[in-house]
């Protein structure tokens, strides 16, 4: 049996742009309301280490 899929649920990240300066500890801090909550972002995004350029795009959990 197939099941449809619901298209209409909101994702469970928005995407942010990385600028020049930014750390994921810096991200998190602003959009999560803390720095401790890097770890999210590097597990949501599969990262193999800390290091992110500008003009990245990382997903952030909601």
């Amino acid at each position: 049996m197939v099941y449809p899929t619901d298209n209409t649920s909101s994702p469970t990240y928005k995407e942010y742009t990385v600028v020049k300066g930014d750390s994921l500890w810096a991200i998190a801090a602003k959009l999560l309301g803390s720095g401790t909550r890097y770890t999210e972002i590097v597990k949501l995004n599969n990262l193999k280490s800390t290091i992110i350029y500008a003009g990245q795009k990382l997903k952030i959990p909601n």
